[in-house]
């Protein structure tokens, strides 16, 4: 068959486009950024679309052209810089429903979540509880997944968030309030897709959960198992008002663009709970959902898993002292120009050059700072600094060779903050 993959490149969306493409199925990718598809999925096609604007049926129609079916694994976990929920799986998707419609599309299959309903507080299931209704009131042969917490080898959302919370040294940090959850593997996931794919899945909406309900600290101890770590001395409970300041902030830092794990809505989800109908699944499946324990252990942890949970803790700390570093030597330089300038008037340069460039450093300085703000930029900041670093070097060597054997090392340091810039944009690098 040929579907068409909304998300193919996204968390879950990556794994169905190898699982389709394992089974024989030709499958045409949905995304916005077709050069990093193509990377991560050489295998399949690439159409470009940003859900955003995909909001009339007929902008979808030249998308569906010779499709058998659809397959939507969008999702947007929070509103955004240039992103909105209610458009991305709402809109968007409504709108290419009606065009499904149109166009003969035979079968579509749409991932929602568990507990998305018209009444929840979240617009995350809102919306998606939107599109599923569009769904099951139109003509085509549809079926709804209602996955629980999908646990793979990536993480993602709530799921990073708990890597992060397993990989806390000593303690292990949790909100007061938390809900039962119930997961799934990213596996039987995929395996319920194909099968609603080749039509041997009813009609209708389909929990897809495993038949324990677990609290988030069995989740979180269970990866921190998982990952080889030692358990936890210590259980912290953060009250309202702590998480209400962590998750605050980390909403703010979203309008510039940060995805954060500590975000409302994936915060929210753990602590409201995650769960449904686990016959549901075994009907589906024709067995249960694999229990967590057995998703993990199928799943071995490496090294890799270890340093990346350790470093996802690490990156927010990283990023704040690079901007701290590079926002003060400019406000310093700025409040204390004239012994910056008598710096390089030590070094034979007269004083108007000087100040030239203690001034121009500073603002450079400066603005690689601000760019470092937002997730846009941030790489391209990070880049600048090395080359920063690279040009007061090599001019400071010129005009003040002295300054490499100063008791304070002030050239010598700097070449440790360029490399924690280099580790931080590697690290900064698309999921």
């Amino acid at each position: 068959m040929h579907v068409l993959l909304i998300g193919a490149y996204g968390f879950i969306g990556s794994d169905v486009a190898r699982g389709l493409t394992a089974r024989g199925h030709r499958v045409s990718g949905v995304g916005r950024d077709l050069a990093y598809g193509r990377r991560i999925l050489p295998a399949i096609n690439w159409h470009y679309a940003d859900l955003v604007t995909m909001t009339d049926p007929v902008r979808w129609q030249p998308l569906l052209a010779g499709v058998d079916a659809i397959v939507n694994a969008s999702g947007l976990l929070q509103d955004e810089a240039g992103h909105a929920v209610q458009r991305v799986q709402a809109d968007a998707i409504v709108a290419l429903i009606a065009a499904a419609e149109a166009t003969g599309v035979t079968r579509f299959v749409q991932i929602s979540a568990a507990n998305a309903e018209a009444s929840a507080t979240s617009i995350f299931l809102r919306s998606k509880a939107e599109a599923d209704r569009t769904l099951a009131n139109s003509s085509l042969a549809h079926v709804i997944l209602r996955p629980g917490l999908v646990i793979g080898r990536n993480a993602y959302g709530g799921t990073e968030l708990i890597r992060m919370a397993a990989a806390m040294p000593l303690v292990t940090p949790l909100p007061s309030a938390t809900g039962s959850i119930q997961c799934i593997g990213i596996d039987d996931l995929v395996v319920a897709v194909v099968r609603a794919v080749e039509g041997d899945v009813a009609t209708g909406s389909h929990d897809l959960v495993e038949a324990r309900r677990r609290t988030l600290g069995n989740i979180v101890a269970l990866h921190r198992a998982w990952l080889g770590f030692d358990p936890a001395r210590r259980t912290i409970r953060m009250g309202g008002m702590v998480m209400a300041l962590i998750v605050g902030g980390a909403d703010l830092l979203s309008r510039l663009g940060w995805r954060s794990p500590l975000r409302h809505n994936a915060v929210a989800a753990l602590a409201a709970g995650i769960s449904g109908d686990t016959d549901e699944a075994a009907v589906l499946l024709g067995r249960p959902v694999r229990p967590l324990e057995s998703v993990l252990a199928v799943l071995p942890a490496g090294k890799q898993d270890r340093v990346a949970a350790r470093l996802a803790l690490l990156m927010p700390v990283m990023l704040a002292s690079l901007f701290l570093l590079w926002m003060g030597t400019a406000i310093a330089t700025s409040l204390r120009l004239d012994e910056a300038a008598g710096l390089l008037r030590m070094g034979g340069l007269d004083d108007r050059l000087a100040r030239l460039l203690g001034g121009g450093g500073a603002t450079v300085d400066g603005l690689l700072a601000l760019l470092m703000l937002h997730r846009r930029t941030v790489r391209f900041a990070l880049l600048g600094t090395v080359a920063v670093t690279v040009v007061y070097l090599l001019g400071a060597t010129i005009v003040r060779p002295d300054l490499w054997f100063d008791p304070l090392a002030p050239l010598l340091k700097v070449i440790p903050a360029a490399m924690l810039s280099l580790t931080a944009y590697v690290l900064l690098a698309r999921r």
